[in-house]
């Protein structure tokens, strides 16, 4: 991997990691407008024109949010794991004095030289702390998507009420099945940098070879 190609890539991780943060920052604000439409009695009105009921336009909103979310967010996780996938598949570049490999930067993030805590499990839990921000979002949508769905599903029997609410609830299996791959990915990333370190680790072939026929 050439250093402009690295480049490119670690422009293009540092831009889908700041959409995550942004996406999710954007999120709890549409939320919040949310919540204060409702409030103030805005959603109503609007509910009525389009021959819906408040609550029931109300659900379909807040499911509709959180299927938007979803999908960006396990998007530009999953892009940002697959460029590191790829830096740890193809780099080969060999670290110049005062600097680092892609490679080396790559299983740092995922395999530390030196463990925060003696304990394995401990340690690979809080390695990621700084991606558990989102999570407090990803339990927030599962409960409110499922609010929202029985909330909407019990306040209006109209057929096509219940069938916008079913769609909602189809399309969110679009973004679970892409989060299962990124948790897929994001293991195959720790598998690879856990073997390039372990091989690491092993002596040079060439140095062995040289240190026996120097014997």
């Amino acid at each position: 991997m050439s250093d402009e190609s690295f480049g490119a890539t670690k422009q293009e991780i540092r831009f889908f990691m700041g959409k995550a943060f942004e996406v999710s920052v954007g999120y709890i604000g549409a939320l919040v407008a949310v919540a204060a439409a409702a409030k103030l009695g805005v959603v109503e009105p609007l509910a009525l024109s389009l021959h819906a009921e408040g609550i029931t336009f109300l659900s379909a909103s807040v499911m509709f949010l959180n299927f938007t979310y979803l999908t960006v967010a396990t998007a530009c996780t999953f892009a940002t794991l697959k460029r590191g996938y790829y830096i740890l598949l193809y780099d080969t570049t060999k670290a110049r004095e005062g600097t680092d490999s892609p490679r080396q930067w790559e299983v740092f993030l995922r395999n530390p030289d030196h463990p925060l805590f003696k304990w394995s499990l401990l340690n690979k839990v809080a390695w990621e702390t700084e991606n558990y921000y989102m999570l407090p979002l990803f339990v927030l949508i599962a409960v409110t998507s499922s609010a929202a769905f029985v909330i909407g599903w019990q306040a209006d029997n109209d057929l096509s009420a219940h069938l916008t609410l079913s769609i909602m609830v189809v399309l969110h299996i679009v973004p679970i099945g892409g989060l299962f791959a990124t948790v897929v990915l994001g293991a195959r990333c720790r598998q690879n940098a856990t073997a390039h370190k372990q091989q690491s680790a092993l002596p040079d072939q060439g140095e062995a070879s040289g240190d026996v026929d120097a014997c």
